[in-house]
């Protein structure tokens, strides 16, 4: 077949170099003599991306998201509060908010963790002393509008200021303190393993009972504030 067309066959390959042309022979048994394509510079690899590969980013920094100061930790300016991406907590007084909605102290105190019934927000606020918070500055108060001042009026500190304070929200540190601070060492000590558990998980609902107790007289004061009527708490599980 290839005697047919003078003995030879030829072929065109393209290298780097340009093009070159390599030839295709026959030998006397008849059998195809092929020059070596790696000769001509004519190696054709895969390209198609193997399976099994995959790109999610397990090297990617971590955001760190949360809250990194629980309600009662005591902390100082600069210090981070909670770490957000959008406003799930709002900036109290005695709290800055940067331009990635991070809220970090501005004053010296202990961080409490707040509802504002008013607004409907929930608010981070740096109070002096535990339950007292610092008073308010020209941003919390800029804009608020209350029946029967002028849009946009500032108020007063503490005039208007019905924050509730939220449920559970105390650190898990802050627990353990007042949990072991409870505990009896004498009695504790007397009784077994299992005893000693069930010890320790009454004086925890003990605590957590006071805590509800405390919380709901905190929000009664508050919204007993001048102009404001008292709320009546209903157990809807009983209608």
């Amino acid at each position: 077949m290839f005697r047919a067309i003078g003995g030879s066959l030829f072929g065109r390959a393209t290298a780097a170099g340009g093009s070159r042309v390599f030839r295709f022979g026959s030998t006397s048994d008849g059998a195809i003599s092929i020059r070596s394509v790696f000769e001509a510079g004519q190696v054709r690899h895969a390209t198609k991306k193997a399976g099994g590969s995959s790109s999610n980013g397990r090297t990617s920094q971590p955001k760190n998201m949360g809250i990194k100061a629980g309600n009662g930790t005591r902390v100082t300016p600069g210090r981070i509060i909670v770490r957000q991406r959008g406003t799930e907590w709002h900036e109290g007084p005695g709290v800055g908010r940067g331009r990635d909605h991070t809220l970090y102290a501005v004053a010296t105190g202990r961080v409490v963790f707040r509802y504002d019934v008013l607004r409907q927000r929930r608010v981070v606020t740096v109070s002096a002393t535990q339950g007292t918070p610092l008073p308010a500055t020209s941003r919390d108060t800029q804009g608020r509008s209350v029946a029967g001042k002028g849009e946009g009026e500032p108020e007063r500190a503490g005039e208007t200021d019905i924050e509730a304070p939220l449920v559970a929200t105390a650190s898990r540190a802050e627990t353990k303190r007042r949990l072991a601070a409870a505990v009896d060492p004498a009695r504790y000590l007397q009784l077994s393993h299992v005893e000693r558990r069930q010890y320790i998980l009454d004086l925890a609902k003990q605590l957590h009972q006071e805590e509800e107790t405390k919380k709901l007289d905190a929000l009664k004061r508050r919204l007993m504030q001048p102009k404001r009527q008292l709320f009546t708490h209903v157990d809807l599980s009983l209608i």
